[in-house]
């Protein structure tokens, strides 16, 4: 028990602040409201029932700043990189923090060379890797919140051009279908995001770990629809790397990741991508639901212009079955996917006049 606190406050001595009162615990209940149903990820090997398997090497830590819990992460002391952050998406204020400000605390700081986490020098040699968010601060509700993002146990080595690149298109995408579809019975935006790493063979520095994925995840409760949607996202660490959309069923072949362990997040999800053309809103809806015990692809095309949309179906593709999904009624679903495409396509057309 003696050498279990030291561990813990080693950890801590060496966690970075900006000023930030980063707190390690032994179990996530401790750092509660950033899990669908309270209910965390499933990762082989490290974090099963909620229970790390190897608590020397993995830390929760609750990331907090201004006297609040921000979002919750979990930390790899041996890589000295989060395998995840998890947080609660309730909409996002524009602005980046600028300056110096990914600083270890000087007080906390008891050594130049800590030896369970990255330090600013780290990153200080250009080798084209920057520190790249996992929880991003372009997804934060307010200015303390963007500020508690930037603590390098919330980052990875990501290269550049991917981080600035396709990433960031991810982050974007993410928060604009969040934005529209992700509202809960108040009337709130909200959602459950958890981003994570995967580990590479390679390290910056002799030191941290070079993540060779980056995967992201969301799900949510759209009251006004009564339907779920949910997302995932992956991407290799290279340069002129792409992002992939992923089923939850790659996303646990390919990382041993279950990443919400709940029935309904599997429920639906649908993507809107619109271009001028002629003067004309075109837009392409991909909707995927869950019906009949089988998922299908419904693809819908159609164009708005002075007011009025029309659409019309491309493809209807059926899918294998995911384990533990649930039904929903397809036709509703489509129907409802509809009327807020048309919604955000008037909106659209409404910004360009």
């Amino acid at each position: 028990m003696k050498i279990e606190k030291m561990l813990l406050f080693l950890l801590l001595v060496f966690l970075p602040a900006v000023p930030i009162e980063t707190e390690v615990v032994r179990n996530w209940s401790d750092c509660p409201g950033f899990f669908v149903n309270q209910k965390p990820p499933e990762i082989s090997n490290i974090l099963v029932g909620g229970n790390i398997l190897n608590q020397t090497r993995y830390k929760f830590i609750c990331q907090t700043f201004g006297n609040m819990t921000r979002f919750l992460t979990l930390y790899d002391t041996k890589n000295k990189i989060p395998v995840f952050s998890a947080y609660r998406f309730t909409g996002a204020q524009p602005g980046r923090p600028t300056g110096d400000i990914w600083k270890i605390e000087p007080q906390l700081q008891k050594s130049d060379t800590p030896k369970n986490q990255a330090t600013n020098s780290d990153y200080s040699n250009d080798q084209g890797y920057q520190r790249g968010h996992l929880y991003p601060n372009s997804h934060a509700p307010d200015w303390d919140a963007k500020l508690s993002t930037f603590t390098l146990t919330n980052a990875v080595p990501q290269v550049g051009t991917f981080n600035g690149g396709k990433w960031a298109q991810v982050e974007k995408r993410t928060k604009c279908y969040m934005e529209n579809n992700c509202i809960n019975a108040s009337g709130k935006i909200e959602a459950f995001v958890v981003t994570g790493a995967e580990p590479g063979n390679e390290r910056l520095n002799n030191k941290i770990n070079i993540t060779s994925k980056m995967w992201s995840a969301f799900c949510c409760h759209n009251s006004r629809e009564g339907v779920w949607y949910s997302k995932a996202y992956w991407g290799d660490n290279v340069p002129n790397s792409n992002w992939r959309e992923s089923s939850y069923k790659e996303m646990k072949t390919k990382f041993g990741i279950k990443i919400f362990p709940v029935n309904f997040c599997f429920s639906s999800s649908s993507c809107l991508d619109w271009r001028e053309i002629g003067g004309r809103t075109h837009v392409l809806v991909s909707a995927e639901f869950t019906h009949e015990s089988s998922r299908w692809i419904h693809k819908f095309k159609g164009f708005c212009h002075v007011g009025l949309c029309w659409f019309w179906k491309v493809t209807a593709q059926k899918l294998d079955p995911l384990e533990g999904e649930s039904s929903v009624r397809g036709a509703d679903y489509i129907s409802s996917l509809k009327r807020q495409t048309h919604e955000l396509l008037l909106g659209h057309s409404r910004l360009k006049t």
